[in-house]
């Protein structure tokens, strides 16, 4: 009868055989090999099938979703169950109550080979145990419905069954002949089908590369196993890539990920950061071994430095950017994630931005001006909790690389960014005037509007009353008047500070406010060193240069008034000449109209003469003609007589 059906029902999807006791392995076998459309198999209580059976419905029924094998006592050996695992990836539900000779082996690749289970009847299995549910819990996330009852081997101590998992001599413990039937049943990616379960360790991947399994084996997705599970299973690779690829000199041999084996070790090695030290010396070898610093991640879309980036605190950034300052190789810094996140919004993300992260990272190649795709900073989403991790390091990097006149994408150069970024540091990090006229002297432009809060460095200034930073923006020369885009100005905001509740108290918001109106004078030594910096060869933009150090805002506005005037009366000169040569210009034209009016007298005279000279022509050619009429008739004449 199964012949028949087997070669008549090639479509069949279900097949209920529960309790045919009379059911062969020959049978399932023709089944399987016949309907290899079967989504659902019922062999319950089919007590004479074995193991050549499983094997056969692995091999032949690939779109099996349920598969009931409760009571199929003669089911012995874990290398059948691991061909399901292999070849029924999409088995949702699984029975194998009163199967006592299911082991921790079969439990485990199932778990890495059927992530889909939700049901698994594993009932009087009495040889499983915990290290079976530790797999389970790994490797198959949609369970809802586990069956282990009369399992006297399991404790549901996880604990201690993941600690046993994990020590070194683990291929050694009672779990051994699981990772070796794994291996010698030759499942599709073995490596993988242990990470998924989250029984990797060092001691089970030797156990499976010494049995056959590929260090860089990628799964039918192209994906290494480390992705499964990056901060657990990375460490476990990491030292056996790089001893690899040293014995092998291999490095540049393409995977079918689209990345070389270095690269695919550079990044397991940026993601075991946090547990197996990272240095600049293993990253120049991996790159020298052929590791591309600039690739993306395939399975996460994730650049290299964002890796790195991401691991900041373990010192992986670092190690990144001294290895190819080391070996001159380019790295881009401006690359973005799958989500269109910066290097420093990954930095953010992961909670590392501190300044001296920032300083320590600026020391060794990290660009802290590095903007994102709209050309923004990523320290204007929060300015005053990021500006004090930026303000130190983009002092030193304009110290040491001398660039900041540097244009940015954003409209202002390096100085003037730094300088916005200090003002809003300034509440955590005081910041002294010469590290203000240091700015300033660097191309600074003290009267620029930020590109995206809108404000000016003396708005930032005034509005927590920071003293040596109003002295040292006035002192340039800083335009009190400036607007910003919601209208105001310094003055207009030192007002609105001093005049908030309780800031009569506040002598600092008073002593900007008098300096802003000019009522307080801005000290001799802070102006000299402001102007002494500006004749050095400093840019403070807008054309404004330093006051005089012993004089007022008012006498400066004053002045300028002055001067405004004396330009205004100048202009009245300029126009009482104007009007004078317009005037001329006037009298020269009723002239030249006079000459053309007697020039058209002229010519219509003249039009007159030539008319009548016209009329007499006329009548002097027509005399003639008369003329030689009458010559010609007497000649006529003449000749008849003769």
């Amino acid at each position: 009868m199964a012949m028949v059906v087997a070669e008549m029902c090639p479509n069949l999807t279900t097949l209920d055989l529960f309790s045919c006791s009379n059911i062969t392995d020959a049978a399932v076998v023709a089944l399987a090999g016949g309907c290899p459309n079967l989504t659902s198999l019922r062999l319950d209580y089919c007590s004479n099938i074995t193991d050549a059976a499983v094997v056969a419905v692995a091999g032949g029924c690939p779109n099996l979703t349920f598969l009931d094998l409760y009571n199929c006592s003669n089911i012995i050996l874990c290398g059948s169950v691991v061909a399901l695992a292999g070849g029924c990836p999409n088995l949702t539900f699984l029975g194998f109550g009163n199967c006592s000779n299911i082991t921790d082996a079969a439990v485990v690749t199932l778990a890495g080979g059927c992530p889909n289970l939700t049901i698994l009847l594993l009932g009087n299995c009495f040889n499983i145990t915990d290290a079976a549910v530790v797999a389970l819990a790994g490797g198959c996330p949609n369970l809802t419905t586990v069956r282990l009852d009369n399992c006297s081997k399991v404790t549901l101590d996880l604990g201690r069954a993941r600690t046993t998992i994990a020590q070194p001599d683990f291929p050694a413990s009672q779990h051994a002949h699981a990772l070796l039937d794994v291996a010698q049943a030759h499942v599709p990616h073995p490596v993988h089908a242990i990470d998924r379960c989250n029984l990797l360790s060092l001691g089970a991947l030797n156990t499976l590369l010494a049995n056959g399994a590929d260090l860089y084996d990628l799964d039918d997705d192209n994906k290494h196993a480390y992705v499964h599970s990056p901060a657990s299973s990375a460490p476990v690779f990491v030292d056996l890539m790089i001893e690899s690829l040293q014995a092998n000199a291999d490095g540049a041999t393409k995977l079918a990920n689209g990345i070389n084996k270095a690269t695919l070790a550079l990044f397991v090695a940026l993601r075991a950061s946090p547990t197996v030290p990272i240095s600049a010396d293993i990253v120049s070898e991996l790159v020298t071994a052929g590791a591309d610093v600039n690739a993306v991640e395939p399975t996460f879309n994730t650049p290299v430095i964002h890796v790195a980036a991401a691991n900041t605190e373990h010192g992986a950034l670092k190690a990144l950017l001294e290895a190819v300052a080391a070996l001159d190789v380019v790295l881009d810094q401006s690359a973005v994630d799958g989500n269109g996140a910066t290097v420093l919004d990954t930095i953010i993300a992961a909670n590392q931005l501190t300044a001296e992260a920032m300083a320590e990272l600026g020391g060794v190649g990290l660009d802290p001006f590095t903007l994102q795709p709209d050309n923004t900073h990523v320290y204007v989403a929060a300015p005053v909790e990021r500006s004090p991790a930026f303000s130190s390091a983009m002092v030193a990097w304009i110290r040491e690389h001398g660039d900041g006149a540097t244009e940015l994408t954003s409209g202002i150069n390096k100085a003037t960014l730094a300088l916005f970024i200090v003002l809003h540091a300034a509440d955590t990090i005081p910041f002294s005037i010469p590290v203000f006229t240091f700015l300033i002297n660097s191309g600074a432009d003290i009267n620029a509007l930020e590109p995206s809060l809108e404000l000016r460095p003396l708005h930032i200034a005034v509005s927590p009353s920071n003293i040596l930073a109003t002295m040292a923006l006035l002192a340039a020369g800083a335009d009190v008047w400036a607007l910003g885009t919601n209208g105001e100005t310094a003055m207009s905001i030192a007002s609105a500070v001093l005049n908030k509740p309780g800031s009569d108290t506040n002598a600092a918001a008073k002593e900007v406010y008098n300096l802003i109106v000019g009522t307080s004078s801005i000290p001799e030594r802070v102006a000299d060193h402001v102007r002494e910096t500006i004749a050095a060869g400093g840019d403070i933009g807008g054309g404004a240069g330093a006051s005089a150090g012993s004089s007022t805002r008012v006498d400066k506005l004053e002045a300028e008034l002055a001067d405004t005037k004396a330009e205004l009366a100048d202009t009245k000169v300029e126009l009482a000449d104007t009007r004078t040569e317009l005037a001329d210009t006037k009298a020269e034209l009723a002239d030249t109209k006079a000459e053309l009016a007697d020039t058209k007298a002229e010519l219509a005279d003249v039009r007159d003469h030539v008319t009548i000279a016209t009329g007499n022509i006329a009548a002097l050619q027509a005399d003639r003609a008369n003329i030689l009429q009458h010559v010609d008739k007497a000649i006529t004449i003449f000749q008849a007589r003769r």
